[in-house]
C-alpha cells in the first residue's frame, strides 16, 4: 500500500510537471475577454516572450501540493480495488 501511495505521488508529480503549462495557457485563454490570444500556441509564445518560461509555471507549488495527494490516493484506491 505504501508503494502504491508513493508511486501515485510520483505519477502526480510527473503529470503536473508536463501538464501545468498547458493548464496555465488554457486558464489565461478562458479569461481573455479582450481577445488578445488567437490560440494555445500564440498564447504560450506570447507569455514566454513577455514574461519568460517561469510564467508558465506560476502557481505550480499550489498545484503540486493539491495534485500529489490526489494522485497518490487515486492510485492507491485503484490498486486496492483491483487487488
Amino acid at each position: 500500500t505504501y508503494t502504491s501511495f508513493a508511486t501515485g505521488a510520483l505519477a502526480g508529480v510527473g503529470y503536473w510537471v508536463t501538464a501545468f503549462p498547458q493548464d496555465t495557457i488554457k486558464s489565461i485563454i478562458q479569461t481573455d475577454h479582450a481577445g488578445k490570444y488567437r490560440g494555445m500556441w500564440h498564447c504560450g509564445t506570447e507569455l514566454v516572450k513577455e514574461h519568460g518560461w517561469k510564467r508558465l509555471y506560476r502557481g505550480f507549488s499550489l498545484g503540486i501540493y493539491r495534485g500529489i495527494p490526489g494522485a497518490a490516493c487515486t492510485f492507491t484506491t485503484h490498486a486496492l480495488v483491483f487487488k
